[in-house]
């Protein structure tokens, strides 16, 4: 008897093995595909603002998607832009969906409009806590509400609460920034993908947590993109190296651009060429607001090619991100990039090379004379680096900044990295504090670089930031750096105003090749007149402009707002943090102590405790590679192993029964 209750327990044993195997064809055959994300625990993943929460304590699961639309109106160097988000609840409860969405990094978001079938409610400002406070009130009582909080300087995340069982919930939300003025040509950069961000060693109090992500998907997170660009002066291209776009030309000055459904694993560049003179030029834009003169005075850099500026002998030091986040085609265009930049160099020239990962390793033990023998054991060594490890940035930085100079030359640390690092306060405090004659100058590789970083390592560095997402355009960018890099156009640039001005930045850096100046003041009424004044070399330059009171441009003010906040940020304290609150009250912004809060009166209709948080998933970067196993949460299930685990075991269950 035992031994056929064996026998019997040894059939089942085979049958539900034959299942296993034929689990993934009956799945297909019923068109259930597997589930898109195993559960994961906290522990897994080290964070929880992209999670779902589930009944289940400590366990999250997948999100429904998002359908986006991106307007914007470029005028002059000002744009204007919208973000039009559809969050649609699948299931067949109430939800409330988080979704954290990129902008550039140096928008200033001001606006949020909830719209719930016919009914449409803007979003007011408040102080960080009492957004927070209104909108948990409001989800308490089964209202529905979106609130809106800066997660980063360049990440925001979108709250919506009481979304019932199939309904539909359209979020916009409204900001400005300053468009992107480099190597004679306008650019607008939407940053579409979210890279993973390195828990670095050395962090500070202020070190925001890493997202967890979902693999690249190009059907998940679909975006459109319409665009007006009203450039003021004629231009004579309007393109995108990203993606493909339909571009019509209205004028000269007027064009119209659309993108339709494009993936987001990457950032969305557009830009436009205008065209450039033989001397340096000023432009000043101004809008009055509460009795007050706001302006933006703009200095253009002359044509390069129509007035080259003496070639100054320089020591350069190159750092190389070599990091695991590198993995893929950007490691190669950022060797490709070093390798064209040492090629560059003149004998006059001394340099070294910096790579880093885990850790920090340099060519040279001290910068050496740019000769053919020296440049050639530099490309070999750059050509054998392989992307793998953490993305431990300060020992690069502290090799590069703390090295004794060589001599009197001009000093350029060139920084190439994708900047995906959560430890963004304690780098910046120290290229403050240690950056001495030394300029860094950024270069942002990938397809989607943490732009913040990048833009700000460079202010702090008194240098710029150019970024290099196409492989195709990496000789073209890269030399044109390297032309500004090798002869500032304007130095010592100073501005005077008739009157007493609050000036952002407070110390204005010289003026390359290729990149205008932006200074933001604040004036009083009876201010009309501003005179800039730098070196050409050993002349002096000069230039006039009169600030009118007729003159209107609306979103200046706000742009002004949005980079004194930006300084008050970096001093980090609770008085600093009280003026940001202040000023963005003022101005109607998002800020690291404001919050855009939008509640509808009326009761949504569901029982607020059956409500459900979830997660709506971003994309990895394309390209993206390098990362290690279980760094992220893995996603789907695969078919060819099921099968394959399944035939074995069911071959295995065969001979048992076979044999018996």
């Amino acid at each position: 008897m035992a031994e056929e209750t064996k026998y019997e327990l040894e059939k089942w044993i085979a049958i539900m093995l034959a299942l296993l195997f034929l689990l993934p064809f009956l799945s297909q055959m019923f068109g259930q595909e597997a589930p898109q994300q195993q559960p994961v625990k906290m522990a897994d993943v080290n964070q929880a603002s992209l999670l779902i929460k589930t009944a289940q304590p400590g366990v999250f699961l997948e999100a429904p998607a998002v359908n986006s639309t991106v307007t914007l109106k470029a005028s002059g160097i000002i744009a204007r832009g919208t973000l039009h988000q559809v969050f649609k609840n699948p299931t067949n409860h109430c939800i409330e969906a988080l979704y954290v969405f990129p902008l550039p990094d140096n928008a200033a978001v001001d606006t949020l409009v909830m719209k719930i079938g016919d009914r449409v409610i803007e979003g007011q400002i408040q102080e960080k806590k009492q957004a927070q406070e209104t909108y948990d009130q409001a989800k308490s009582e089964g209202k529905q509400a979106a609130l809106v909080e800066q997660y980063r300087p360049n990440l925001f995340t979108a709250s919506v609460a009481s979304i019932p069982a199939g309904a539909e919930t359209t979020i916009e939300i409204g900001y400005q920034q300053l468009l992107t003025y480099d190597s004679g040509h306008f650019s607008m950069r939407f940053p579409l993908a979210i890279g993973p961000r390195y828990g670095a060693q050395q962090t500070t109090s202020n070190a925001l947590p890493a997202i967890n992500h979902q693999p690249a998907n190009k059907s998940r997170n679909p975006v459109t993109f319409v665009i007006d660009v009203d450039a003021g002066v004629p231009l004579q291209e309007v393109r995108s190296t990203t993606h493909a776009v339909e571009v019509s030309q209205l004028t000269d000055t007027q064009w119209h651009v659309t993108a339709n459904q494009i993936a987001s694993d990457r950032d969305f560049e557009l830009t436009w060429t205008p065209r450039l003179g033989k001397t340096p030029h000023a432009a000043v834009f101004t809008e009055t607001i509460a009795g007050s003169r706001h302006s933006l005075t703009m200095v253009f850099p002359p044509d390069l090619e129509q007035a080259p500026a003496a070639v100054l002998p320089r020591e350069t030091v190159f750092i190389i991100d070599t990091s695991g986040s590198m993995g893929g085609p950007s490691i190669e265009q950022a060797k490709e990039a070093l390798i064209l930049a040492l090629s560059r160099l003149r004998r006059s020239d001394s340099f070294n090379v910096i790579q880093f990962n885990s850790v920090a390793e340099q060519l040279f033990p001290r910068s050496r004379v740019a000769d053919a023998q020296t440049i050639d054991e530099a490309k070999a060594w750059v050509k054998k680096l392989e992307a793998t490890g953490g993305t431990e940035m300060l020992p690069a930085l502290q090799l590069a900044l703390e090295a004794p100079q060589n001599g009197n030359l001009v000093r350029q640390v060139i920084f190439m990295t994708d900047g995906q690092v959560s430890n963004e306060d304690a780098l910046f405090d120290y290229i403050r504090q240690h950056l001495g004659n030394s300029r860094l100058f950024t270069v942002g590789i990938g397809a989607a670089p943490n732009s913040f970083f990048m833009r700000n390592s460079a202010r702090f560095g008194r240098g710029t930031f150019t970024n290099v997402s196409d492989l195709g355009e990496l000789q073209e960018r890269m030399s044109t750096l390297f032309a500004k890099l090798e002869a500032p156009t304007l130095r010592n640039v100073d501005m005077q105003f008739d009157a007493s001005a609050e000036v952002w930045p407070p110390r204005i850096p010289d003026l390359y090749a290729g990149e205008p100046l932006v200074v933001l003041a604040k004036t009083p009424m009876s201010g009309a007149k501003l005179s800039v004044r730098g070196a050409i070399g050993a002349q002096t330059w000069t230039d006039s402009l009169s600030i009118q009171s007729t003159d209107s441009f609306p979103g200046v003010a706000k742009l002004w707002a949005r980079q004194k906040v930006e300084a008050l940020e970096d001093q980090r304290n609770d008085e600093a943090n009280k003026q940001i609150a202040a000023l963005a009250l003022e101005h109607h912004l998002v800020t690291s102590q404001t919050s855009l809060v939008a509640v509808d009166v009326t009761p949504a209709g569901v029982d607020a405790q059956s409500c459900t948080p979830e997660l709506v998933p971003v994309n990895l970067p394309a390209g993206w590679g390098g990362l290690e196993a279980g760094a992220l949460p893995q996603t789907g299930t695969n078919a060819r192993q099921l099968i394959l685990v399944g035939l074995v075991f069911f071959l295995l269950a065969a001979l048992v029964v076979t044999f018996k």
